[in-house]
């Protein structure tokens, strides 16, 4: 009864306005999980976008109709609420270095803005891209239009918050200071290094590595790009091989060569064969690898040998699963679920579960705190935010 009441007065939500909605959380083996806060301030709007700022005392949302909201973790409170792109959604959202600036993003440009004044710092945008003619549905005109950029993974801000880059047709490195483009790298996917100090770039063939200091190329090697290990001196990657996908560690080469027409093909510290090119996710650490193909294998990327194989054969098809900072657990959400479930990666024990009110949709966004202990998510109704922490046992 308790829950119906409090899931009927979640949907009296609006915008600003900061409602209770029902959420449970199960204590089970290794620890409980505790809930912080689970807000409603997004006018029911499907939230898009979630990332924690870098002391995890912040956290920002974007919607699909291009409003913003910065919360404050300990207390639930909304620190900024904004309209950050007017009508477009808000595809990603990211802080630059600390707590006090914002990036957000719609499908054409990035905008940062300072979270303690609000203001509306540097909007950046690339030269624009035109493709074919097409119908105006309004007018029936026929018109040059837009190419839609889809981004992979939106937006990624250097650790010290210096420069953004942004995954478009291209990655584009942008100056947060003065919101000058530096450089425009052909490619895709871009993976910074734990230290900021190598950036890895995703080519049609091959990777590129390159040089953050002065964004020189240090050259273009074969196969698909995953991580840095911690040190940033050892590279993860998968490749094709004549008995299939294989998944591979290599250093750069001391005596580096000139970039030529074809990627180079780096030696193996050691590899591991994969059935299939299944879903990799690595710790943000480098420490480890999280592979999906229905079960998930924790595999050292010393070694690449497996350490733990959790079977979750019914997630097979997720659409979100992340591991946390340290790697020390990982959370998992099925397709379209208002169920998100958090299994410690040592012992594979389930911690818990958290399921949202049948009023409030399914989760559609996940992040994980840098601290490496809070868990946010986003719903597709009721615009609603919840955060978790996950206890130390």
């Amino acid at each position: 009864m308790k829950g119906r009441w409090m899931g009927r007065l979640g949907a009296l939500a609006a915008f600003g306005v900061l409602t209770v909605v029902a959420v449970r959380a199960i204590r089970t083996s290794g620890g409980p999980l505790r809930s912080v806060f689970w807000r409603a301030c997004h006018e029911k709007r499907e939230i898009t976008s979630l990332a924690f700022s870098p002391s995890g005392a912040r956290l920002a949302s974007g919607d699909e109709a291009g409003y913003c909201v910065v919360w404050d973790v300990a207390s639930g409170d909304t620190l900024m609420a904004f309209e950050a792109h007017h009508w477009e959604k808000v595809v990603a959202v990211a802080f630059l270095g600390d707590d006090r600036r914002l990036a957000t993003h719609n499908y054409w440009e990035a905008r940062i803005w300072d979270v303690e004044s609000k203001a509306l710092l540097h909007v950046l945008k690339a030269g624009e891209v035109w493709h074919n003619e097409g119908i105006d549905l309004m007018t029936g005109e026929t018109v040059p239009m837009r190419a839609v950029m889809e981004w992979v993974d939106g937006m990624l801000p250097t650790p010290d918050g210096r420069y953004l880059l942004t995954d478009s047709n291209s990655v584009e490195v942008w100056d947060t200071q003065t919101g000058g483009l530096v450089v425009d790298i052909e490619g895709r996917r871009p993976r910074l290094s734990p230290d900021g100090t190598l950036l890895a770039v995703q080519r049609v063939q091959g990777f590129t590595c390159i040089e953050t200091s002065d964004w020189t190329v240090l050259g273009v090697f074969a196969g698909v790009f995953d991580s840095f290990s911690p040190d940033g001196e050892r590279l993860v990657f998968h490749r094709e091989s004549p008995s299939g996908w294989t998944l591979q560690t290599a250093r750069l080469p001391e005596a580096l060569a000139e970039v030529g027409p074809e990627p180079e093909t780096l030696e193996p510290l050691v590899e591991r064969q994969l059935e299939r090119w299944n879903q990799l996710q690595c710790s943000p650490d480098g420490e480890l690898v999280l592979e999906n193909d229905g079960s998930f294998r924790i595999i050292d990327l010393g070694t690449l040998q497996t350490l733990l194989e959790i079977d979750a054969t019914r997630y097979l098809g997720l659409s979100h699963w992340k591991l946390s900072a340290d790697g020390s657990f990982i959370v998992t959400q099925e397709s379209h679920s208002d169920l998100l479930q958090v299994y410690r990666t040592a012992t594979g024990a389930l911690l818990g579960e958290m399921e949202a009110a049948a009023d409030a949709g399914s989760f559609r966004q996940l992040a994980v705190s840098p601290t490496g202990s809070l868990i946010a998510g986003g719903t597709f109704w009721q615009g609603t935010v919840g955060v978790w922490q996950v206890l130390q046992d």
